[in-house]
């Protein structure tokens, strides 16, 4: 919970608008909270036991301690979806999983994980799937199938902020 509150001053700009990861200023993250967190993290590893939460928060703690978007640890995040997948199988894991797969390992195997996803039923109506597969498509330069995507991710919200955060995606 530490490496998630630490980012809470980056996730809404002055507007209110939605801020994505990769676009947030990351000196406004609370050092002070990401060390906490890390001196808990330690702490809790003093035995050879590993569960969902161990590997949830060294998640969270590579994104905390990554310079910037771009030197984000994505093969150690991969890594530790596996394992979560592995522990408990859940499609949200393997969403995650291939997203950083396409960051950090194989962008064209993550595109065709992403996709083969879409027949999961938890994610035909998930907001958060269609947009960020559409940011994928956008960066592989599918922009068609990535503005189909839009659209889906569009009709299935009813935030005004994720929807605003939405069109700006479109734009691009």
């Amino acid at each position: 919970m530490f490496f998630s509150v630490a980012r809470f001053e980056s996730r809404i700009d002055e507007h209110g608008a939605l801020v994505i990861l990769s676009e947030q200023d990351r000196t406004l993250w609370d050092k002070a909270l990401i060390a906490e967190g890390m001196e808990y993290l330690y702490q809790s590893t003093k035995d050879d036991k590993v569960s969902l939460y161990h590997l949830q928060a060294g998640i969270a703690a590579e994104h905390c301690l990554a310079e910037d978007f771009a030197s984000t640890n994505w093969a150690s995040i991969h890594r530790q979806y596996s394992i979560l997948e592995q522990l408990q199988p859940n499609v949200f894991f393997a969403f995650n999983k291939a997203i950083a797969k396409f960051f950090g390992i194989n962008r064209e195997e993550a595109l065709v994980d992403l996709l083969a996803l879409k027949r999961e039923h938890a994610l035909q109506n998930n907001c958060q799937f269609y947009a960020d597969l559409g940011i994928i498509q956008v960066e592989m330069g599918l922009s068609d199938e990535a503005r189909s995507c839009f659209q889906k991710a569009l009709s299935l919200t009813k935030s005004t902020q994720e929807k605003a955060l939405i069109e700006q995606r479109m734009k691009l």
